[in-house]
């Protein structure tokens, strides 16, 4: 079977390689997120605001905490299959961090095009408003989101060397559960 090494990096990529891309793509959506307000407060979420000043770890912690998470929620998952193998941290970590470069795109684009998103929108204005140019950020962060949950996918599968229905099932339930615990407000409260 071909795999297309852009959807599947991690049977030719692991370890501290993807770890060191990781780490610099973090760096870089955590500065373009700071600049452009794009926040990434969950697993796979990614909100746009109005310019509200944040300091510059509240963007970093988004990308960190949804980082650690996915990590934590893959081992629970798992846990909750009880086949495959444990994988290496370096792996585990560099695989997850990895598959979070796509989610460069949206802030790449709010930084470039900062008058895509609307500053003072009231009932007055609304008319206004652009909504063809709102409509491709948020093509273009659906784009990005999904090549996200493909990357976090095969990175889960490669990690834990997991096939069939116990990856597939486990994996909607990581993402589904993932989402649901990361906006439970007291966690958010706690992380955030």
């Amino acid at each position: 079977m071909t795999q297309n090494k852009i959807l599947t990096p991690f049977y030719y990529l692991a370890g501290a390689k993807t770890l060191i891309i990781g780490i610099l793509f973090l760096a870089i959506t955590t500065l373009l997120s700071y600049f452009s307000f794009c926040r990434f407060d969950g697993l796979i979420d990614i909100h746009f605001s109005k310019p509200i000043y944040f300091p510059f770890t509240r963007f970093l912690l988004d990308q960190i905490i949804g980082w650690l998470l996915t990590c934590i929620f893959f081992c629970l998952g798992f846990l909750f299959c009880g086949a495959g193998r444990w994988p290496r941290a370096i792996d585990l970590l560099g695989t997850t961090i990895f598959a979070r470069i796509p989610l460069v795109i949206a802030p790449l684009m709010a930084f470039i095009f900062p008058n895509l998103i609307p500053t003072n929108v009231t009932p007055s204005n609304l008319l206004n408003i652009d909504f063809g140019k709102i409509l491709m950020l948020a093509l273009i962060s659906i784009v990005g989101t999904i090549l996200h949950i493909i990357l976090l996918y095969n990175a889960y599968k490669v990690c834990f060397n997991l096939t069939g229905t116990k990856l597939k099932l486990s994996f909607i339930l990581i993402i589904v559960l993932g989402e649901i615990l990361t906006k439970i407000p007291i966690i958010y409260q706690l992380l955030f």
